[in-house]
């Protein structure tokens, strides 16, 4: 069968069996998918390096009935400065299990991706706070899945009744996420009052949307808290 091609974010590669590992990636065009790279947990393979977490490039896979087989990759940027830091390895892990969570199989996910390298690049700079950077996250991927809501329409729920009245600057950058395209949604900044508040308005966001609290979530609570 012929090769397919790719664009995507290793979330994570497991341990499958004596030499091979079971890797689930986000793609562009296919969104979340289960690959098998046979031989790659072999000293010297060349899928060993391309099954870490984190990678990003174009991955050739063949389809199967059930999985996907990796047969190579070509990879654009490997984040080794988040793989080769405690904290952020669990930030980018958690980012990985929530984008997981949101997309599907056969469903094309080029934005949550983007979003997904978007924040690896700014945990990466160290130029922002990573609490915030996690909160616009956060926030960010709800709005793409269509479960994101202006500061007024949450003003408007009883969930965060114990929030109001909400900080206006912190609104305001709720507001901004919302609205702004993905390319612009990192550039601004709170006062640390301000970021605070915002930060708890996301918190609150997450609790009602989600169902579920990722394992990632804790163990990176545990790290920041």
């Amino acid at each position: 069968m012929d090769e397919i091609k790719y664009r995507g974010i290793m979330l994570k590669a497991d341990d499958y069996s004596e030499y091979d590992r079971r890797c689930t990636i986000l793609t562009a065009e296919y969104g979340k998918l289960t690959a098998f790279a046979h031989g790659a947990r072999r000293q010297g393979n060349s899928l060993s390096s391309v099954t870490q977490p984190f990678v990003m490039g174009t991955f050739q896979l063949v389809p199967g009935r059930n999985a996907f087989t990796l047969r190579s990759a070509q990879i654009s940027d490997y984040f080794l400065d988040i793989a080769m830091d405690l904290e952020r390895t669990c930030y980018a892990a958690y980012f990985c299990d929530m984008a997981g969570y949101y997309s599907q199989e056969g469903i094309p996910a080029k934005e949550f991706l983007n979003l997904l390298y978007l924040s690896f690049k700014m945990m990466n700079s160290e130029t922002m706070d990573k609490k915030l950077i996690r909160a616009i996250f956060e926030e960010k991927i709800i709005c793409l899945e269509g479960e994101g809501r202006t500061s007024a329409a949450l003003a408007a729920e009883r969930a965060f009744k114990n929030l109001l009245p909400f900080d206006a600057s912190a609104a305001k950058a709720f507001d901004f996420v919302f609205a702004a395209p993905l390319q612009n949604v990192f550039r601004f900044d709170l006062t640390d009052e301000a970021k605070e508040k915002y930060i708890r308005m996301v918190k609150k966001l997450v609790e009602t949307t989600m169902d579920v609290k990722l394992k990632s979530q804790g163990v990176l609570e545990s790290i920041v808290n």
